[in-house]
């Protein structure tokens, strides 16, 4: 059994760090825009933290860290290497908590968070946090994304404001999703899909809570 998860997990992450790799070896970044990757200047683009934590919310697209690495190392940011206003495309191990800009690839560690887009395979013993929008599976006690999300979650909670997914939980939110919610407490404002669970609240059906199905199509 072990060495069928090992091979599963293997071969995610050969999916999922391919795609990086191209971009590594082209010489160019994993967001598909053509600044050199190791350009730490990047002209108009001022620190990312700074453009993102204001009232007004900075498209994912225009968040861009300093500079651009394929490896990650962090024992609880800042004390990481490299600095947490980097992007990674490729491999992050967050010991305690780990901290990028934008993250394309396989994260692995305890927390790891993305405060612009999350892209890949996550696998983090308390929680996996994306600010902005993600794509992939998610795994962990908490799977948190604030933006858009399309994929798998599965956790003991899972949100995300909005997002083309399934989600396998104790707790699975969401303001509007299209998608499969199993769990014992399934909530979302709006939905076209299905929620099996104990407890399923579509705030905007015309039932809004059912025990054990509740759909909306």
């Amino acid at each position: 059994m072990k060495r069928t998860v090992r091979m599963i997990i293997a071969a995610a992450s050969v999916a999922v760090c391919l795609p990086v790799l191209a971009q590594v070896r082209s010489g160019y970044l994993s967001t598909g825009g053509s600044t050199p990757m190791y350009n730490v200047t990047r002209p108009g683009n001022p620190d990312a933290r700074e453009r993102y934590h204001t009232t007004a919310r900075v498209p994912t697209e225009e968040i861009l860290g300093v500079a651009y690495t394929p490896v990650m190392l962090s024992f609880v940011s800042p004390l990481q290497v490299p600095p947490r206003d980097f992007d990674v495309g490729g491999f992050r191990l967050s010991l305690i908590y780990g901290e990028c800009v934008n993250f394309d690839g396989l994260d692995v560690g305890l927390v790891g968070r993305a405060i612009g887009h999350g892209n890949g395979l996550f696998i983090n013993g308390l929680a996996t946090i994306v600010d902005g929008d993600s794509l992939g599976l998610q795994v962990g006690l908490v799977n948190y994304v604030k933006g858009n999300f399309a994929g798998l979650q599965v956790g003991a909670v899972n949100y995300c404001t909005a997002g083309q997914a399934f989600q396998f939980g104790v707790y699975n939110g969401a303001d509007h999703i299209e998608g499969f919610q199993c769990g014992v407490i399934n909530m979302t404002r709006t939905m076209i899909g299905l929620q099996i669970g104990l407890i399923n609240v579509i705030q905007n059906n015309d039932v809004p809570f059912l025990p054990i199905i509740n759909c909306y199509f």
